[in-house]
């Protein structure tokens, strides 16, 4: 029954809060002026690329696996080593700023991720005690007020550049003081724990290995833009991208599953039922789901975008075909680092990294856009797979051993 609750309060909050965020970046565009814009954005692709994955390494994925397993001191080892992570951060701000961004602008919106850090490692958590309900109602809260923020400081006639900035930071600072409130009876017993160093750096390595996975990951998700741009120019980037964000959307149901079922995943004793049970409904939702991708492609395409950009739909229909990796691909990847296999996670998503950038350079110049989503496929498919040896041959072992 929790996990149903879970679900959809998961499900609720994640779509209302995307559908928040898409309106805030709708709204930001036509009240600072598209130069304003693109400055500000361009911070928030450093911050975003850099600064986040450095701050919050792996670590709420962390807290959330220990927690589960009754072992609540990792929550103060990860809150210290998250804010000994933002004084590294703020050492960085002037060096970024040497890349093109305004440091005062940069300064901004490091407090905002340092704000959205905090938040998120109570989210962990929460998550771990199987607990989700105040996500799902501090997302749509924090959403929210961004965009009443943004609209209330356009009003005041705040200067067009520190709309967004100032908008997220007293957003996510409200938001983050709720979730702490209502976290605080899990926080405080861990904080009154004498505080080990040997743990804090236990707990620390595993979070840089899942935050290397994190890095990886984001040059895995973008290489493929990044070499179409370069190996056959923006047009090929453009209908690419119309497709790609079609098949993001249909991303959030395996996340949002593993979001709610990873507390027991991680837990050895439930381990091997929990993995049958997602397997089979995660195989099921995602034919399902590519099948109805490829089936609606050409009238998904055109309704949306227009009959101008009729050179996406065989891009999607071929993208299409990813989901059925990606949906199990949610689980072999999470399923690894249940089982306490980070190092295996990071060496496989790298030579993942590696395998798509090869077959993105051989199949792009001769098929362009296409070329890069049969890379897509290949890459996914082969990583999935390579996870889920891994799986197998870990249970496998340890069953042989028992």
């Amino acid at each position: 029954m929790r996990l149903g609750h879970n679900f959809i309060w998961q499900f609720l909050g994640q779509g209302v809060a995307k559908g928040l965020g898409l309106l805030f970046f709708l709204l930001l565009p036509r009240w600072t002026g598209l130069e304003l814009y693109g400055q500000f954005t361009f911070a928030l692709a450093l911050g975003l690329m850099i600064l986040q994955p450095l701050l919050e390494l792996g670590l709420d994925l962390v807290v959330t696996k220990w927690v589960s397993r009754n072992q609540p001191g990792v929550i103060q080892n990860a809150l210290w080593t998250r804010l000994g992570m933002a004084g590294v951060c703020g050492l960085l701000l002037p060096l970024l700023a040497t890349l093109g961004s305004a440091l005062s602008l940069l300064a901004m919106l490091y407090l905002y991720l340092v704000l959205l850090s905090i938040q998120r490692l109570c989210f962990a958590v929460q998550r771990g005690y199987e607990q989700m309900r105040l996500e799902a109602i501090a997302n749509v809260i924090h959403k929210g007020l961004a965009v009443l923020l943004l609209a209330g400081l356009y009003w005041l006639k705040l200067p067009s550049l520190w709309l967004a900035p100032i908008a997220l930071v007293l957003a996510t600072a409200i938001a983050t003081l709720l979730a702490w409130i209502y976290t605080w009876p899990h926080i405080k017993p861990a904080l009154e724990q004498p505080l080990d160093l040997k743990q804090v750096q236990k707990t620390a390595t595993e979070g840089v290995l899942l935050g290397g996975v994190v890095l990886l990951g984001m040059l895995y998700f973008r290489i493929d833009t990044v070499m179409l741009g370069l190996l056959q120019g923006d047009e090929a980037v453009g209908l690419y991208n119309l497709a790609y964000k079609l098949i993001e959307g249909t991303i959030m149901l395996p996340s949002v599953i593993l979001i709610v079922t990873f507390p027991r995943l991680a837990q050895p004793a439930k381990f091997s039922r929990m993995f049958r049970n997602l397997f089979g409904v995660l195989g099921i939702s995602g034919l399902v789901v590519c099948g109805a991708m490829v089936l609606s492609s050409a009238w998904l395409v055109t309704t949306i975008y227009g009959t101008d950009f009729q050179g996406a739909i065989a891009i999607l229909q071929l993208l299409s075909f990813t989901l059925i990796p990606i949906y199990w691909g949610h689980l072999a990847t999470q399923s690894l680092v249940a089982l306490d296999q980070q190092k295996l996670y990071l060496l496989l998503t790298l030579a993942a990294v590696g395998l798509n950038v090869g077959l993105n350079a051989w199949l792009i110049p001769s098929y362009s856009a296409q070329g890069a989503a049969i890379a897509t496929i290949i890459t996914e498919s082969l990583m999935m797979l390579s996870c889920f040896g891994g799986v197998w041959w870990l249970r496998f072992r340890q069953q042989l051993t028992v």
